[in-house]
């Protein structure tokens, strides 16, 4: 049986952090998983957690709850976001890597920043897409929905490809990362409802985009620009110079450069896109009879 750190309780149906519960079998609390009564750990050397009473009970009754810890987690955290009209969250950086014709480059889609979100709601579903919470956020122009979908061992998520060209957010939030922060605190300063709080609202950590309403847009400006360049770059790789006295010698990455000496200054010079066979220190055209290949 898995160490808890929230249970139902009986009386009020809503779910409680330990620290808010009588110790010991009074706690008044059951597992919201499998319903088994729950025991308040209190003790001063382990960190304060729920567990299964399964004393003087009939083995058939006891079942193995292997995951009651993630769903206690995630049950709060909806049950905390659902307490709130408006709050402050941390919102991640999001950054994909473009690739056109072999040329890649990573673009970042949004910087890490902090919104509010408006009209939270929690277990909904928009565009075909189930959200443990989803809320508003105000854009530069116009409102946009932001959905949070809370994932663990038993329940991963993937990335989004749908909806194409919605004006949505979807993030995904690890609660694996939530089981050390708690079992770390071993002082009582905070509470897990406190930790799972701060996690969830002032802290970009296991948080990852699924989707973002301008991906496709920025996606789409970053594979023109490199379309544009790689383009770009076949047409100069096909261009051939020639000297008067010399055999061609194409301007590829991988060619030989042929080393010059300007008459006029005596500067030793690579022929370049940008000057062609001109002296970079004279900026003055280097007629090729007047240079001669070392």
């Amino acid at each position: 049986m898995n160490r808890i750190p929230f249970g139902l309780q009986v009386n009020s149906s809503k779910l409680v952090d330990v620290h808010e519960v009588p110790r010991g079998i009074h706690s008044g609390c059951i597992c919201p998983s499998c319903r088994i009564e729950l025991v308040a750990r209190q003790g001063h050397k382990n960190t304060w957690h729920f567990a299964h009473f399964t004393k003087n009970k009939p083995e058939e009754e006891i079942t193995q709850c292997e995951y009651s810890f993630y769903v206690s987690v995630a049950m709060m955290a909806r049950q905390l976001m659902d307490s709130f009209d408006i709050c402050n969250i941390q919102l991640p950086l999001y950054e994909r890597l473009v690739s056109v014709n072999g040329m890649s480059e990573w673009i970042t889609i949004t910087e890490s920043r902090e919104v509010a979100l408006e009209d939270i709601s929690v277990s909904q579903q928009m565009y075909g897409v189930d959200f443990d919470v989803l809320g508003k956020v105000q854009g530069k122009k116009k409102v946009v929905p932001l959905g949070l979908q809370f994932e663990y061992p038993e329940r991963r998520i993937d990335l989004i490809q749908e909806p194409v060209e919605k004006p949505i957010g979807i993030l995904a939030v690890d609660l694996t990362e939530l089981e050390s922060l708690f079992w770390e605190e071993k002082e009582h300063s905070l509470t897990f409802k406190d930790v799972l709080k701060t996690f969830l609202l002032d802290s970009a950590e296991g948080k990852r985009w699924l989707f973002h309403p301008k991906q496709y847009r920025e996606i789409t400006n970053a594979k023109q620009a490199l379309e544009k360049k790689s383009s770009h770059n076949s047409l100069f790789s096909q261009v051939t110079y020639h000297d008067r006295t010399h055999t061609p010698y194409s301007t590829t990455r991988n060619a030989h450069q042929r080393t010059f000496t300007c008459t006029q200054c005596g500067h030793n010079y690579n022929f370049s896109a940008s000057y062609g066979s001109r002296c970079p220190r004279c900026v003055q055209e280097v007629e090729e009879a007047d240079c001669r290949p070392r």
